[in-house]
């Protein structure tokens, strides 16, 4: 499903499925982008084909999750061995929000890493700061 919500572009195409959740008709998928936004695409496969509640078309539906938002679905939708290889639990070890500028250069490398690897931006730049 390709749909544009706020200017943004998400494709489940071309974006990484990162997990699934199954329940009574409803898949729910976790998406990454190659940005690191994550969405989540519903499918109801209850729903017929002319069914346009809000946001819906027909049987599916795109959410955009920030970083929290996902790391909470995948707590309450996955069991807890696949939550901790996607997500690990920050809260125990504590994490913070740093906001930074690098050149276009070292985000379009950034982006290829996460993008081959899986992991998240945090997760790349955490390895690094271990290895200073």
């Amino acid at each position: 499903m390709y749909t544009v919500i706020k200017n943004k572009v998400y494709d489940t195409s071309t974006a990484k499925r990162i997990a699934e959740y199954h329940s009574d008709g409803l898949k729910e998928t976790l998406y990454r982008k190659k940005t690191g936004e994550y969405f989540c695409h519903f499918y109801d496969e209850d729903a017929d084909n002319e069914d346009y509640r809000a946001g819906w078309r027909a049987k599916e539906k795109i959410v955009p999750y920030d970083y929290e938002t996902a790391r909470d679905w995948a707590r309450i939708s996955l069991d807890e061995a696949k939550y901790e290889r996607l997500f690990g639990d920050s809260a125990e070890c504590g994490t913070t929000t740093v906001t930074v500028r690098i050149s276009q250069a070292a985000a379009d490398r950034l982006y290829a890493r996460q993008s081959a690897t899986g992991e998240t931006v945090g997760q790349i730049i955490e390895r690094l700061a271990e290895s200073v």
